[in-house]
């Protein structure tokens, strides 16, 4: 990592758009399954400890209010960072969703975030691809 994020960064992440795939089954309707194109309204801050290996995801969706991984009672885990300048970390909802959220073409001030989702749920089975911009700063 650069010097320049000795103690931390922080990547502050708008909308997201992208495409998903729903199952049939829970609240999809038979034949009502496929592919869609899929949208959030929202914030996603992701702060990394350099030092420690630390991660902290906060999000804010359409209705403001802000969340953390933990306190909706999932993990989150720094779980590589390439020598391209992508950072990856993995989040995980016991038993129900996994995320995997890259942020790639880091430059000093932005970054793209590329933002997967496979969730596993009785109300609904489905993946997202999503990707949003973000500014990139110390913490």
């Amino acid at each position: 990592h650069s010097a320049a994020w000795a103690d931390g960064i922080q990547a502050q992440c708008g909308d997201e758009t992208g495409m998903a795939f729903a199952a049939e089954g829970g609240v999809v309707q038979k034949g009502k399954g496929g592919w869609y194109d899929d949208k959030t309204t929202g914030e996603t801050v992701i702060r990394l400890d350099t030092d420690t290996g630390e991660v902290d995801v906060r999000f804010k969706d359409a209705s403001k209010v802000w969340q953390s991984v933990t306190d909706a009672g999932g993990k989150a885990t720094l779980w590589g960072a390439a020598d391209t300048g992508s950072i990856m970390i993995v989040v995980g909802y016991a038993g129900v969703t996994v995320e995997v959220l890259t942020l790639s073409e880091i430059k000093s001030t932005t970054a793209t975030l590329i933002h997967t989702v496979s969730r596993n749920a009785d109300v609904m089975t489905n993946s997202r691809v999503m990707v949003a911009q973000c500014v990139m700063s110390k913490y």
